[in-house]
């Protein structure tokens, strides 16, 4: 329980400290995505980006992978299964800045593999079944894995 409170605290935190500077929010995702149109954009970027912080907040993402993170979230043994299908889902629900869209509807990443985004946990999804639940991805599945237990049993030598 204190391990949550804590989690939840350092979210709250760490969004009101990007809240606080997010008028320089065009200007970072120019300088992680090494694209201007961001600056270009500034009022667009400016409003995606709050929406994104508000999204962040409900999908409670921060504190869900401080947890993760610190070996805290205890999930039952899976295999994460399929391919994705650039539905954008994972990307909080379709609001991330840093997704943009194709003209076939396919969504793309503008700092797909970057160090960055290595950080992020989009570098790392989908890691549970719960973080496939939590976006509803329609082309992710979890796979409980069955262990077999063999039990051997022990003769004694009695001579």
């Amino acid at each position: 329980m204190l391990i949550k409170l804590f989690s939840l605290l350092v979210e709250a935190l760490a969004i009101t400290a990007m809240t606080l500077l997010l008028p320089l929010a065009p200007l970072t995702c120019a300088l992680l995505s090494g694209r201007l149109h961001y600056l270009r954009q500034y009022r667009v970027t400016l409003v995606r980006s709050a929406h994104y912080l508000f999204a962040l907040g409900q999908a409670r993402v921060i504190s869900r992978n401080l947890r993760r993170r610190l070996g805290l979230h205890h999930s039952s043994a899976e295999s994460i299964e399929g391919s994705c299908t650039h539905c954008g889902r994972c990307c909080v629900n379709s609001s991330c800045v840093f997704l943009g869209w194709h003209e076939d509807g396919g969504s793309h990443c503008t700092i797909y593999n970057n160090w960055f985004w290595k950080l992020t946990s989009c570098g790392s999804y989908p890691v549970d079944a719960q973080s496939i639940e939590t976006y509803g991805c329609p082309s992710f599945k979890s796979v409980p894995i069955k262990v077999k237990v063999v039990a051997r049993l022990k003769i004694a030598d009695r001579s």
